[in-house]
């Protein structure tokens, strides 16, 4: 498991890196496209301040890019600093800004969908000075000592000036917060739209570490006094391999992070490995297992297979069990937990809880008892039609004939029929009401010929009584 993390670690740290005579391109910075933020939505991963304001703002701000269409859209605005996502500045349809290419951060023309810009703001005052600093997230651990390119696309829209350095922002009572490099508003301003490619080598002491406030930037109102509001796209640093820097081995690199927490996708891990995001491994043969283990033999794991398929929960002697499973004809859940439960999905939509065995192509077949407050069967076919005069009632004899050869009444299925294919809820729910009607009509057949017998009694009474009185 070290090996694996180290070479991940390896991967992360080294990857696209180009060792020439004159520099390592990998980028220093993390998040650079800013499409990482923060649970607010509103600040990028890895980027912090002190005495300002950041927000991460979508890359029509200002202009600094444009939509990539035929024709300018209806939302469009005309005046290119008022530009913003909901109304962008349209330049022309091959043109997209200061940066020129199709691709951007903003449409995904070629190039990212979800990138933004930074915006930086803030109010300086002479009597309250200290810290007007924003700090970048720096890959770690970096180079000591030695030369760093930096690039950064910037626009001064309110401010002096802002620099790049070790305690860059940082008014350490000097009354002035200027370290290393610095670019005022007069030169941004000649960039188109005000946007400027700021590029720069710049010496870094010997005991030099990226981060904190070894390679800020600062930012300085006009007068010292005054509003702020500079907007930042593309922070880009790399190390210049001039023979004076170094950078740790990966052995060195992976021994210093495996003392503490790794973190893929944040700069703020909160376990050994702690990984923001979607993980895709792929490979012949999957086999992950993710342990929680009490002793050498016991323990709980989440595991990957890829045999039948399946995703799985389970205790190590499989009492505890959630197996979710996908075979060559059926999806399955399976659950274990003392009485074996399983659920399966069949290739036809066909549902299979507590059997395997589909045998009539059921849509939902149950082995067991299925226990209900309710169930409500609708129904195609009804025995209204029992009461029309157009029905045909059987006779009563014909119906004791077929009674005494076939053990059960006409249309009803037999036991041995019921013992083989079941029967239909619906179906013996309407041919029960059938049976039902027609043995009301046959009682009110009955008690009709009951009253023609009665009145045929009395009637002969009648005639007896006349015959005695002569």
């Amino acid at each position: 498991m070290k090996k694996i993390i180290m070479y991940i670690i390896i991967l992360l740290n080294f990857a696209n890196i180009i060792m020439a005579n004159e520099t390592v391109p990998y980028n220093l910075i993390n998040n650079g496209f800013m499409n990482e933020l923060n649970s607010d939505g509103k600040t990028p991963k890895g980027y912090s301040t002190t005495g300002m304001t950041i927000e991460a703002v979508h890359p029509y701000t200002k202009a600094f890019e444009g939509p990539y269409v035929a024709t300018s859209p209806a939302n469009a605005t005309k005046d290119v600093e008022s530009a913003t996502k909901t109304t962008p500045y349209w330049f022309r349809r091959y043109y997209k800004g200061p940066r020129i290419s199709r691709g951007g951060l903003g449409d995904g023309w070629n190039g990212r969908g979800d990138g933004h810009i930074l915006k930086v703001t803030g109010n300086v005052s002479k009597d309250a000075r200290g810290y007007q600093i924003v700090r970048l997230p720096y890959v770690g651990p970096v180079v000591n000592g030695g030369k760093i390119h930096f690039s950064v696309w910037i626009k001064i829209v309110k401010g002096d000036y802002v620099c790049f350095g070790t305690d860059a922002g940082y008014d350490n009572g000097s009354g002035s917060i200027r370290r290393g490099t610095t670019i005022y508003k007069t030169t941004t301003d000649k960039g188109a739209q005000g946007w400027y490619k700021w590029e720069f080598n710049t010496t870094i002491s010997e005991t030099t570490r990226l981060g904190g406030n070894q390679c800020s930037l600062g930012f300085e109102a006009v007068g010292n006094d005054g509003p702020i509001e500079i907007y930042l796209a593309l922070p880009y640093a790399r190390l210049i391999n001039n023979g004076k820097s170094w950078m740790p081995s990966a052995e060195d690199i992976v021994n210093n992070r495996l003392k503490g927490n790794v973190g893929i996708g944040t700069s703020n891990p909160r376990a050994k490995l702690d990984i923001q995001g979607k993980v895709l491994i792929n490979t012949d043969k999957v086999n992950v297992d993710i342990f929680n283990v009490k002793g050498e033999n016991g323990g709980q794991y989440f595991r990957v297979l890829n045999g039948d398929s399946g995703i799985g929960i389970t205790d190590k002697d499989w009492t505890n069990t959630l197996i979710l499973s996908n075979k060559k004809t059926y999806n399955e859940i399976y659950s274990n937990a003392g009485k074996p439960i399983s659920i399966q999905s069949q290739k036809g939509g066909n549902v299979l809880i507590g059997t395997t065995s589909n045998k009539n192509n059921y849509k939902l077949a149950v082995e067991g008892t299925i226990g209900a407050r309710e169930i409500v069967v609708t129904q195609d076919k009804w025995y209204d039609n029992v009461f029309e005069k157009s029905y045909k009632l059987k006779p009563l004899e014909e119906v004791s004939n077929y009674v005494k050869e076939n053990k059960h009444l006409p249309d009803i299925p037999s036991e041995k029929e019921v013992k083989s294919k079941g029967v239909s809820v619906g179906d013996m729910q309407a041919k029960l009401l059938q049976k039902v009607e027609e043995l009301t009509l046959y009682v009110i057949e009955l008690k009709k010929e009951n009253e023609d017998l009665r009145k045929n009694q009395n009637k002969m009474k009648e005639k007896i009584n006349k015959l005695e009185k002569k």
